[in-house]
């Protein structure tokens, strides 16, 4: 049974993380020692912490993913064509057609950025005047 005197969640939660000086770290130590609710509890937020890193280390990964689509098609047909020697120049094709679209793809991209940079800077120009 947590006591009064034992560190809160949150406390406990920048213990886990790192984000305490040594003298506060040195402390909740000396209470960990003895205090085997704020042990279990320290646990269970440990496990929490790390299913939040995991889900987002999922979403980013997700979004590299959907982002690059185009360029892990053409490494997968160049990878199928020397499997498949069959099919090796339509999968050389379709290797080379995906690599083209991914390259226009992020060309596009980085053109709509420095578009809306572009209008930025006029109406920064336009609101300073």
């Amino acid at each position: 049974m947590r006591s009064r005197l034992c560190p809160t969640e949150e406390l406990l939660s920048e213990y886990l993380i790192g984000g305490l000086s040594t003298e506060e770290r040195r402390t909740i130590e000396k209470h960990l020692e003895k205090c085997h609710s704020c042990r279990g509890s320290l646990v269970e937020t440990y496990e929490v912490l790390k299913k939040l890193e995991i889900i987002k280390l999922k979403k980013v990964l997700m979004l590299w993913i959907k982002q690059n689509i185009w360029l892990l098609s053409s490494i997968l047909f160049l990878l199928l064509s020397f499997f498949i020697h069959r099919y090796f120049l339509q999968l050389l094709v379709l290797s080379m057609l995906t690599g083209a679209k991914w390259i226009i793809d992020k060309r596009t991209t980085k053109m709509m950025f420095i578009q809306k940079e572009v209008k930025k800077e006029e109406l920064w120009k336009l609101r300073s005047k």
